[in-house]
């Protein structure tokens, strides 16, 4: 059975979170999305439409996370990494998935590795493989933006001055092939975002790379997990992204085949994977990574 040429259909979990779904709902195999901060579950729409043009034999599931697009932040009180890995995994279980890959863009990077984690002691959900989209790792980052609230130039901003920040910052993400109307639509997401909500899951992450992330990638190292890692840029001393050209690493890169020397790592140049461009060329390597797991 093959994906259905379909376009995504919106759903709702029993608990409240919103998500998209495309493909077969007999099987018992997925592909779980995750956005990144500030993000929404359409992000991914692009790569469900080339994914589906490949016939893929898996369900394909996109989700917006607890206080993001059409999901209310009441679904996880506590804006945590952990909250919404819970709530990501509570919709594979209700989708009847027992096979999983977890892909995760940006911030969905952690929510997918502390996913990992909980679906291993659960033990009612296989995940057979992570997919990384331009994940970072703040503890290897200079130093926060000025809008962080732990960064001290913060104290001395107002609410109207961060948010202008935020969006400069997501606009220095888009590419010249991101659709103006993708654009504008993202920016106008990032107006909606409750500032509580959004700056509390935001400082988990951050904390989660300094406390975390490194124990759950030498995890994923160990049990020998396949992980594919899709890098487009890497961080200067600004703390400014940059592109990324073949053949060059990054020290996010390095530690990943430190702590995971079973990865796979492409650079892909000439793209934003951010902002999904998302489905332009990437399908063929998840067509390829997914071909070797199933």
């Amino acid at each position: 059975m093959t994906m259905s040429p379909s376009t995504a259909k919106q759903r709702s979990s029993p608990a409240g979170l919103s998500y998209l779904s495309c493909g077969p709902d007999s099987t018992n195999t997925g592909l779980i999305c995750i956005h990144g901060w500030g993000c929404r579950a359409s992000d991914y729409t692009l790569l469900f439409e080339s994914l589906k043009r490949r016939s893929l034999d898996f369900k394909a599931l996109a989700i917006d996370l607890p206080g993001h697009g059409d999901s209310s932040k009441d679904i996880c009180p506590e804006a945590t990494v952990s909250g919404c890995a819970k709530a990501a995994l509570s919709v594979a279980q209700h989708e009847g998935l027992s096979e999983i890959v977890l892909c995760g863009h940006s911030m969905g990077g952690r929510i997918v590795m502390d996913a990992f984690t909980q679906a291993r002691v659960a033990g009612n959900v296989n995940v057979r493989g992570i997919v990384f989209l331009d994940v970072s790792n703040y503890r290897l980052r200079p130093k926060l933006y000025e809008f962080d609230e732990n960064d001290a130039r913060s104290k001395a901003m107002t609410e109207q001055q961060k948010a202008a920040k935020k969006a400069e910052l997501f606009q220095s993400m888009f590419s010249s092939e991101t659709p103006m109307d993708f654009e504008l639509a993202t920016l106008q997401h990032l107006k909606t975002l409750d500032k509580g909500f959004a700056n509390a899951i935001r400082d988990d992450y951050i904390q989660y790379d300094h406390a975390r992330l490194d124990d759950a990638l030498a995890a994923v190292g160990k049990a020998g997990m396949p992980l594919l890692n899709l890098q487009s840029t890497d961080i200067d001393g600004e703390n400014q992204r940059f592109p990324l050209k073949t053949g060059q690493t990054s020290s996010w890169m390095q530690l990943i085949q430190e702590k995971v020397p079973q990865a796979q790592q492409i650079v892909v140049e000439d793209t934003e994977l951010r902002f999904q461009t998302l489905g332009i060329g990437l399908e063929a390597w998840m067509n390829e990574f997914w071909v070797n797991l199933i």
